[in-house]
């Protein structure tokens, strides 16, 4: 999009000071927008009765109440799925024995139009579809028929739908700024799914992969606060538990040999009562030297055992 305008201005042979100014009113508007999804948890919606609140208003604010706006708001907040990937969705994409979506599509504008492509990640991925949503996919379902490839959500005309679409037929801004949902954008319904799924205590690992993040870093973003402090903490152990056995030794030495040393009862006697900064520095038993110590000093003196542990 950015580069058909660059060249259309260059086509209309706008000066060279007009495509840079307006480069960069664009790049402050897209460092805006990068600013606000730093927490993407601020854009998603609250809960699922302000879900259903939105969808009914969306569907009362269109031409004829067409329900299907409103079908198409809440599956996507339940998904977390983008717009173009709602409209893409198929009925063969749907499991309804397990209630899974295969995400295999998304539909975008073109130069020839809207078309289907592959995911933004290039890969399909599987979303769980919620009690929540089963009734509205299966009437879905019925409405489009036996035809595997017959779409799942439609416009009133038989249409693919995209952002701009639900935007201008639902009326959207006037719908969400009288919800005091203001910031509130299509792309905020995925937004809204990714938060909930967060909060619902799901591991981030699961989240990442229905999400279609290519980075964990990017779903780290939908945790609560909370959830980032105690990830955080946990890095932080991670970290001293590395350079653990630099206090000890002076260097950096493998953990498995640390972890040798800790076994000795002599280290754990070296450790409570270290000797001054001038005595030789003593070298903690080895794991093989540990075994044969306890055995001699557990047995009696006229063990054969005992014997043979202190000759060795």
């Amino acid at each position: 999009m950015v580069l058909w305008t660059l060249y259309g201005w260059i086509a209309d042979e706008c000066g060279r000071s007009t495509v840079k100014n307006s480069l960069a009113v664009l790049v402050r508007v897209m460092e805006q927008a990068e600013d606000e999804l730093d927490d993407p948890r601020t854009l998603a919606l609250p809960n699922w009765p302000a879900l259903t609140v939105l969808a009914t208003a969306l569907v009362a604010r269109s031409h004829g109440n067409f329900a299907e706006w409103g079908e198409v708001a809440i599956f996507m907040a339940c998904t977390a799925a983008r717009i173009g990937e709602a409209s893409g969705v198929r009925v063969k994409d749907i499991d309804p024995v397990n209630w899974i979506w295969t995400v295999r599509r998304q539909t975008t504008p073109s130069p020839g139009g809207l078309a289907d492509k592959g995911t933004k990640g290039k890969a399909a991925r599987r979303v769980p579809l919620i009690e929540e949503v089963r009734p509205l996919i299966a009437q879905r379902l019925l409405t489009a028929g036996p035809n595997p490839d017959a779409r799942l959500f439609t416009g009133p005309r038989g249409g693919r739908i995209t952002t701009a679409v639900l935007r201008d037929a639902t009326h959207w801004d006037a719908v969400v700024s009288s919800l005091s949902h203001e910031k509130l954008r299509r792309h905020s319904l995925r937004h809204t799914g990714l938060t909930w799924m967060a909060d619902a205590g799901m591991p981030l690992h699961v989240l990442r992969l229905i999400a279609g993040h290519g980075s964990l870093l990017t779903t780290q973003r939908y945790l609560h606060p909370d959830l980032q402090a105690i990830v955080a903490a946990g890095r932080s152990l991670s970290a001293h538990l590395v350079l653990w056995p630099e206090r000890f030794t002076g260097s950096r030495r493998p953990a498995r040999h640390f972890a040798a040393w800790s076994e000795s009862s002599e280290y754990a006697r070296y450790e409570d009562d270290p000797p001054p900064c001038d005595a030789p520095r003593r070298t903690p038993p080895t794991r093989q030297t540990l075994p044969a110590r306890a055995l001699a000093g557990a047995a009696g003196p006229s063990d054969p055992l005992a014997a043979t542990l202190r000759a060795l």
